[in-house]
């Protein structure tokens, strides 16, 4: 049998000059997946705990959409704003 996951909560991120995660409230209800979708502003992920700098990290660009799949790297994402503040918002998941 293939479970499918299903949405357990949505936010609005503003992704500033610091690096920041997801809100752990989600990660303690038990996400194992997020959506973002970059609405405006372009940022700069990464899933390895580090913090991504301007100039370093994945590059999502406004309009894009992104699934970033399993528990650790929902709880070692970071983001960052590439130059200016940029507004995300996620979907989580879970497939429990």
């Amino acid at each position: 049998m293939i479970l499918f996951p299903k949405p357990i909560g949505y936010e609005s991120i503003t992704v500033s000059n610091s690096a920041i995660g997801f809100t752990a409230s989600y990660l303690a209800l038990g996400a194992t997946v997020a959506k973002i979708s970059i609405e405006t502003g372009n940022i700069r992920i990464r899933e390895d705990g580090t913090n991504p700098t301007a100039s370093e990290g994945h590059l999502l660009s406004t309009g894009e959409v992104q699934m970033i799949e399993g528990t650790v790297a929902l709880q070692q994402l970071r983001m960052i704003r590439e130059t200016i503040d940029a507004t995300v918002k996620v979907t989580y998941y879970s497939h429990g």
